[in-house]
């Protein structure tokens, strides 16, 4: 891989998972892609490598696609098996300033502010977020809408 473009721990790629040499291609956690929010990003996280390697593969096969647009999402859950699992989903960028807020004894929610406006947006509690909640999410953190907080940011998508 010498010769390659570097950046952010990752081999730079276009938005069709390009590097620096045309006919070589990186996907998921070894590139850096460009950013919805701005320059170059990385993203560790199956969801990212699955819809990159897609990207990757169809502009392999010279297959005409939009050029690639990741919202970043992560998800995890913890004591899956026990009688009160703790899940979460994030949607979005991390950068700017982190906003929590309590929702109801075993949960919490958080979005990340950039200049007056949502880049990203978690829930996590027990059980968690629940699919119609991820979608809400998901809007917020794509939609970005101005906030001062994190209870007014959730109530822009009724959450």
């Amino acid at each position: 891989c010498q010769g390659l473009k570097m950046d952010s721990g990752g081999f730079t790629v276009d938005e069709f998972m390009r590097t620096s040499e045309p006919d070589v291609f990186a996907i998921g956690d070894i590139c850096a892609f460009p950013s919805q929010y701005g320059g170059l990003t990385r993203c560790e996280h199956v969801d990212h490598a699955r819809k990159s390697a897609a990207q990757a593969v169809k502009a392999a096969m010279a297959v005409k696609t939009e050029p690639y647009k990741y919202l970043p999402y992560f998800y995890s859950r913890i004591f899956e098996y026990t009688p009160e699992p703790i899940a979460f989903n994030f949607f979005g960028d991390q950068s700017g300033d982190c906003h929590v807020s309590a929702r109801g004894d075993k949960s919490v929610g958080a979005v990340w502010l950039k200049d007056g406006k949502v880049v990203g947006a978690l829930l996590m509690g027990s059980p968690g977020p629940s699919p119609e909640d991820a979608k809400k999410l998901s809007q917020l953190a794509t939609e970005t809408p101005a906030a001062l907080d994190a209870a007014a940011a959730f109530s822009v998508v009724g959450l």
